[in-house]
């Protein structure tokens, strides 16, 4: 059951309902309620070495106007010229707030924030994008569990140092020497046709 609210106080009215709700139903476990929202993706950098998620996730619920528990902040990672970066995914509303901030503080610290483009439907089950899993339509096609970075199984982008290979350009017949999703990615989108291929491939030897 969805229940939609309207009106300029419609944030705080759902949150109080959702909390309601939630402590008239906590012996029924099989009742979940949530409180969906519209999220947004920013890009934290420029934070200093002594700065962890946990940080940069405070300082984005002080300045956006939102709940700890709503904001998921990735591993920092150290860039070009030695510059830490972290994506963070938080409520729309407070991803626009603190983007349009720029700069934000926490304590001892600074770091800039960037608001970044909505990501298109893209299914996890094929990995293609112009669909969702719900609707595939590429058969017994299943790349859940591929590496974004090189396209084989049983480990993660982050951790992978094997040569970047796509596996939805390699189906597709085109260069994959590169990473899925980067900027040399030149994978079709999949809205309702078939591509070629069967299940994700293995980059060359």
């Amino acid at each position: 059951m969805l229940i939609e609210l309207s009106g300029p106080e419609r944030k705080e009215q759902a949150d109080r309902l959702a909390n309601k709700m939630a402590e008239l139903f906590a012996d029924r476990p099989e009742i979940r309620i949530a409180r969906p929202q519209k999220m947004g993706e920013i890009r934290a950098s420029g934070a200093g070495p002594f700065a962890t998620p946990e940080d940069i996730a405070r300082a984005v619920a002080e300045h956006g106007g939102c709940s700890l528990t709503d904001i998921k902040v990735g591993d920092i990672r150290t860039m070009g010229r030695g510059k830490r970066s972290a994506w963070v995914r938080c409520s729309l509303e407070a991803a626009t707030k603190v983007a349009k901030i720029g700069r934000l503080r926490d304590r001892w610290f600074h770091f800039n924030v960037e608001l970044l483009d909505a990501r298109p439907l893209q299914c996890f089950k094929c990995l293609e994008k112009g669909h969702v899993q719900a609707k595939c339509p590429s058969g017994n096609t299943d790349r859940s569990k591929c590496c974004y970075r090189c396209g084989t199984e049983g480990h993660e982008a982050r951790t992978c140092t094997a040569p970047a290979h796509c596996t939805l350009c390699h189906a597709a017949g085109r260069p994959a020497s590169h990473r899925m999703g980067g900027l040399a990615c030149k994978a079709p989108k999949n809205g309702g046709k078939r591509t070629k291929g069967g299940n994700a491939q293995a980059p060359p030897p």
